[in-house]
């Protein structure tokens, strides 16, 4: 028997509201996301970050141009590259399981940078 996820089953997420898929939100959403993080050369910059998944430059460049949405396999490596921020900023309404996966990691990378500055200052001192 296959598993049905309950999101399926029940026809609505953890918010309470119908799930949905809009392409070109998602496209334009993506390209939001890359463009904020990478204000200037941004298809350098994406594409350095996804070597590991050998991600060509032009296919980067095509969707920032067409803002298109992309590919489930670029969209998995996405994913891998810059997490659950990613994925909040890109779907209309993520699941509070999402969100508070994003809340926890952008905890840490805050924790990381006091550290990182007290360091520095202690260095100073």
């Amino acid at each position: 028997m296959r598993h049905t996820p309950a999101i399926v089953r029940r026809g609505v997420g953890s918010s309470g509201r119908q799930p949905s898929f809009n392409p070109t939100a998602v496209g334009e959403r993506t390209c939001s996301f890359l463009r904020h993080l990478y204000p200037s050369r941004t298809v350098d910059n994406v594409t350095a970050d996804l070597t590991a998944w050998g991600v060509k430059s032009s296919t980067i460049a095509k969707m920032l141009e067409r803002s298109s949405t992309p590919s489930t396999p670029l969209l998995i490596a996405l994913t891998f590259a810059y997490g659950p921020e990613f994925l909040c900023a890109v779907l209309d309404h993520p699941p509070a399981w999402l969100s508070a996966a994003h809340r926890a990691d952008r905890q840490q990378q805050i924790e990381a940078s006091i550290a990182a500055l007290k360091s520095e200052l202690d260095g100073l001192r």
